[in-house]
Protein backbone atom coordinates (compact mmCIF):
# COMPACT_ATOMS: atom_id res chain seq x y z
CA UNK A 1 0.00 0.00 0.00
CA UNK A 2 2.77 2.30 0.61
CA UNK A 3 4.52 1.77 -2.36
CA UNK A 4 1.25 2.13 -4.18
CA UNK A 5 0.79 5.56 -2.59
CA UNK A 6 4.55 6.66 -3.15
CA UNK A 7 4.05 6.09 -6.88
CA UNK A 8 0.20 7.87 -6.99
CA UNK A 9 2.02 10.82 -5.11
CA UNK A 10 4.87 10.90 -7.89
CA UNK A 11 2.37 10.50 -10.46
CA UNK A 12 -0.12 13.44 -9.21
CA UNK A 13 2.44 15.93 -7.72
CA UNK A 14 3.86 16.89 -10.93
CA UNK A 15 7.74 15.68 -10.10
CA UNK A 16 7.54 12.39 -12.13
CA UNK A 17 9.37 14.14 -14.97
CA UNK A 18 12.15 15.53 -12.54
CA UNK A 19 12.57 11.38 -11.48
CA UNK A 20 12.39 9.57 -14.24
CA UNK A 21 12.34 10.50 -18.22
CA UNK A 22 8.69 11.17 -19.12
CA UNK A 23 8.68 8.29 -21.99
CA UNK A 24 8.89 5.30 -19.17
CA UNK A 25 5.77 7.36 -17.04
CA UNK A 26 3.63 4.90 -19.01
CA UNK A 27 5.58 1.57 -16.70
CA UNK A 28 4.54 3.76 -13.52
CA UNK A 29 0.93 3.45 -14.53
CA UNK A 30 0.91 0.05 -15.49
CA UNK A 31 2.99 -0.93 -12.24
CA UNK A 32 -0.19 0.95 -10.58
CA UNK A 33 -2.55 -1.05 -12.18
CA UNK A 34 -0.49 -4.34 -10.93
CA UNK A 35 -0.08 -3.35 -7.43
CA UNK A 36 -3.93 -2.20 -7.16
CA UNK A 37 -4.52 -5.78 -8.34
CA UNK A 38 -1.83 -7.29 -5.34
CA UNK A 39 -3.63 -4.71 -2.83
CA UNK A 40 -7.13 -5.96 -4.12
CA UNK A 41 -6.55 -9.63 -3.21
CA UNK A 42 -3.92 -8.95 -0.38
CA UNK A 43 -6.78 -7.38 1.76
CA UNK A 44 -9.26 -10.22 0.82
CA UNK A 45 -6.50 -12.20 2.47
CA UNK A 46 -6.39 -10.02 5.71
CA UNK A 47 -10.08 -9.77 6.21
CA UNK A 48 -10.26 -13.75 6.01
CA UNK A 49 -7.95 -14.07 8.46
CA UNK A 50 -4.27 -15.49 6.72
CA UNK A 51 -1.57 -12.68 7.22
CA UNK A 52 1.16 -12.41 9.26
CA UNK A 53 1.17 -10.58 12.64
CA UNK A 54 4.97 -9.58 12.25
CA UNK A 55 6.26 -7.81 9.18
CA UNK A 56 8.51 -9.69 7.49
CA UNK A 57 12.38 -7.88 6.01
CA UNK A 58 10.28 -7.35 2.50
CA UNK A 59 8.24 -4.75 4.21
CA UNK A 60 11.09 -2.72 5.86
CA UNK A 61 13.10 -2.95 2.50
CA UNK A 62 9.60 -1.52 0.44
CA UNK A 63 9.36 1.48 3.52
CA UNK A 64 13.20 2.42 2.91
CA UNK A 65 12.44 2.38 -0.90
CA UNK A 66 9.68 4.47 -0.35
CA UNK A 67 11.26 6.79 2.18
CA UNK A 68 14.61 7.15 -0.50
CA UNK A 69 12.14 7.95 -3.29
CA UNK A 70 10.19 10.64 -1.56
CA UNK A 71 13.31 12.34 -0.95
CA UNK A 72 14.59 12.53 -3.87
CA UNK A 73 11.93 14.03 -5.63
CA UNK A 74 12.51 17.18 -3.58
CA UNK A 75 16.46 16.98 -3.80
CA UNK A 76 16.37 16.03 -7.85
CA UNK A 77 15.70 19.42 -9.04
CA UNK A 78 18.54 20.77 -7.33
CA UNK A 79 21.17 22.13 -9.03
CA UNK A 80 24.36 23.53 -7.48
CA UNK A 81 27.03 23.37 -10.15
CA UNK A 82 29.78 23.85 -7.78
CA UNK A 83 29.38 20.36 -7.05
CA UNK A 84 28.89 19.23 -10.48
CA UNK A 85 31.97 16.60 -11.28
CA UNK A 86 31.72 15.90 -14.72
CA UNK A 87 30.60 17.64 -17.98
CA UNK A 88 29.60 16.06 -21.23
CA UNK A 89 31.42 18.84 -23.59
CA UNK A 90 30.74 16.19 -26.76
CA UNK A 91 27.96 14.62 -28.90
CA UNK A 92 29.18 11.04 -27.33
CA UNK A 93 25.98 11.35 -24.06
CA UNK A 94 23.83 12.60 -26.39
CA UNK A 95 24.36 9.60 -28.94
CA UNK A 96 24.11 6.25 -27.09
CA UNK A 97 20.31 8.09 -27.00
CA UNK A 98 19.66 9.54 -30.07
CA UNK A 99 21.74 7.49 -32.75
CA UNK A 100 19.60 4.59 -32.51
CA UNK A 101 16.18 6.40 -33.30
CA UNK A 102 17.51 8.52 -35.89
CA UNK A 103 17.10 8.11 -39.47
CA UNK A 104 19.89 8.03 -41.94
CA UNK A 105 18.34 10.44 -44.10
CA UNK A 106 17.11 12.44 -41.50
CA UNK A 107 18.92 16.20 -41.69
CA UNK A 108 18.45 18.58 -39.03
CA UNK A 109 17.78 22.06 -40.53
CA UNK A 110 20.25 25.00 -40.00
CA UNK A 111 19.06 28.18 -39.96
CA UNK A 112 21.17 31.49 -39.48
CA UNK A 113 19.53 31.87 -36.03
CA UNK A 114 19.38 28.36 -34.29
CA UNK A 115 16.93 28.81 -31.36
CA UNK A 116 17.46 25.37 -28.93
CA UNK A 117 14.33 24.49 -27.02
CA UNK A 118 13.68 21.67 -24.44
CA UNK A 119 12.46 19.40 -26.98
CA UNK A 120 15.07 19.57 -29.63
CA UNK A 121 18.11 19.78 -27.07
CA UNK A 122 19.52 16.44 -27.16
CA UNK A 123 19.38 16.67 -30.60
CA UNK A 124 20.53 19.66 -31.68
CA UNK A 125 23.63 19.59 -29.67
CA UNK A 126 24.33 16.13 -30.92
CA UNK A 127 24.43 17.25 -34.51
CA UNK A 128 26.14 20.58 -33.37
CA UNK A 129 29.22 18.49 -32.50
CA UNK A 130 28.72 15.80 -34.93
CA UNK A 131 28.85 18.76 -37.77
CA UNK A 132 30.96 21.89 -35.95
CA UNK A 133 31.31 23.00 -40.24
CA UNK A 134 27.48 23.42 -40.43
CA UNK A 135 27.05 25.59 -37.55
CA UNK A 136 30.46 27.56 -37.56
CA UNK A 137 29.35 31.03 -37.89
CA UNK A 138 25.60 30.77 -36.97
CA UNK A 139 23.78 32.40 -33.99
CA UNK A 140 22.72 30.77 -31.34
CA UNK A 141 20.07 31.24 -28.69
CA UNK A 142 20.31 28.45 -25.51
CA UNK A 143 18.99 29.13 -22.24
CA UNK A 144 20.51 26.57 -19.18
CA UNK A 145 22.66 27.25 -16.04
CA UNK A 146 26.37 27.74 -15.84
CA UNK A 147 28.83 25.35 -14.80
CA UNK A 148 32.59 25.91 -15.11
CA UNK A 149 35.47 23.29 -16.00
CA UNK A 150 38.69 23.21 -14.40
CA UNK A 151 40.03 21.88 -17.84
CA UNK A 152 38.32 24.90 -19.90
CA UNK A 153 40.07 27.45 -17.62
CA UNK A 154 38.30 30.89 -16.48
CA UNK A 155 37.85 31.95 -19.86
CA UNK A 156 35.61 29.75 -20.41
CA UNK A 157 32.22 28.35 -18.77
CA UNK A 158 29.73 25.92 -20.16
CA UNK A 159 25.62 26.67 -20.52
CA UNK A 160 24.48 23.62 -19.49
CA UNK A 161 21.41 21.26 -18.87
CA UNK A 162 20.96 17.46 -17.37
CA UNK A 163 20.50 15.14 -19.46
CA UNK A 164 18.07 12.11 -18.30
CA UNK A 165 18.23 9.20 -20.06
CA UNK A 166 16.15 7.00 -17.69
CA UNK A 167 15.86 8.64 -14.32
CA UNK A 168 17.34 11.26 -12.29
CA UNK A 169 19.81 8.39 -11.31
CA UNK A 170 22.24 8.23 -15.02
CA UNK A 171 21.59 12.84 -15.78
CA UNK A 172 24.52 14.24 -17.19
CA UNK A 173 25.12 17.62 -17.50
CA UNK A 174 25.86 18.94 -20.71
CA UNK A 175 25.87 21.65 -23.29
CA UNK A 176 28.46 24.11 -24.99
CA UNK A 177 31.09 25.66 -24.51
CA UNK A 178 31.27 29.72 -23.99
CA UNK A 179 34.09 32.10 -24.72
CA UNK A 180 34.62 34.72 -22.54
CA UNK A 181 38.07 35.97 -23.87
CA UNK A 182 37.06 38.90 -25.56
CA UNK A 183 34.42 40.47 -22.84
CA UNK A 184 34.62 40.03 -19.39
CA UNK A 185 31.21 38.86 -18.62
CA UNK A 186 29.93 39.15 -14.75
CA UNK A 187 28.60 35.20 -14.59
CA UNK A 188 27.18 33.68 -11.45
CA UNK A 189 27.53 30.09 -11.64
CA UNK A 190 24.64 28.98 -9.48
CA UNK A 191 21.80 31.39 -11.89
CA UNK A 192 20.00 31.00 -15.26
CA UNK A 193 21.19 32.49 -18.31
CA UNK A 194 19.89 32.75 -22.12
CA UNK A 195 22.96 33.42 -24.27
CA UNK A 196 22.76 34.33 -27.63
CA UNK A 197 26.03 34.31 -29.65
CA UNK A 198 27.74 32.99 -32.72
CA UNK A 199 29.06 29.48 -33.00
CA UNK A 200 32.84 28.90 -34.17
CA UNK A 201 35.48 26.24 -33.95
CA UNK A 202 38.19 26.40 -31.19
CA UNK A 203 41.07 23.81 -29.97
CA UNK A 204 40.58 22.98 -26.78
CA UNK A 205 42.26 20.58 -24.25
CA UNK A 206 39.52 18.53 -22.16
CA UNK A 207 40.57 15.04 -20.16
CA UNK A 208 41.13 13.38 -24.04
CA UNK A 209 43.12 15.60 -25.55
CA UNK A 210 43.13 19.09 -27.81
CA UNK A 211 40.47 18.32 -29.84
CA UNK A 212 38.21 21.14 -32.47
CA UNK A 213 34.77 21.72 -30.41
CA UNK A 214 32.15 24.25 -31.07
CA UNK A 215 32.12 27.03 -28.99
CA UNK A 216 29.69 30.12 -28.37
CA UNK A 217 31.20 33.79 -28.75
CA UNK A 218 28.48 35.60 -26.60
CA UNK A 219 26.99 38.78 -27.94
CA UNK A 220 24.51 38.92 -25.45
CA UNK A 221 23.72 37.15 -21.83
CA UNK A 222 20.89 38.11 -19.38
CA UNK A 223 20.12 36.67 -15.90
CA UNK A 224 16.44 34.22 -16.32
CA UNK A 225 14.40 32.80 -13.96
CA UNK A 226 15.17 28.84 -13.52
CA UNK A 227 13.38 27.28 -15.86
CA UNK A 228 10.53 24.70 -14.78
CA UNK A 229 12.75 21.35 -14.83
CA UNK A 230 16.79 21.36 -15.14
CA UNK A 231 16.35 18.08 -17.31
CA UNK A 232 16.53 17.68 -21.20
CA UNK A 233 15.04 14.23 -22.42
CA UNK A 234 16.50 11.64 -25.19
CA UNK A 235 13.52 9.77 -26.72
CA UNK A 236 10.63 12.62 -25.84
Amino acid sequence: VLLFATILYILFSGKVNILINPLYKKFLIISEFILAIFIFFAFLEFFKGHHSEKPGIGWILIIAICLLVLLSSYKAYQINSSRVKTVQLSSNSAKKSFTSTKSKDEDIPVTDHLIINDKDFIKTLTDIYDFPDKYDGKEITIKGFVVYSNYLGKDYFIIARMAMYCCAADAEVTGLACDTTSKDWDIDRNKWYSITGTISKKELTLAGGKSIYPVIQPTSINEIEPLDSPYVYPFF
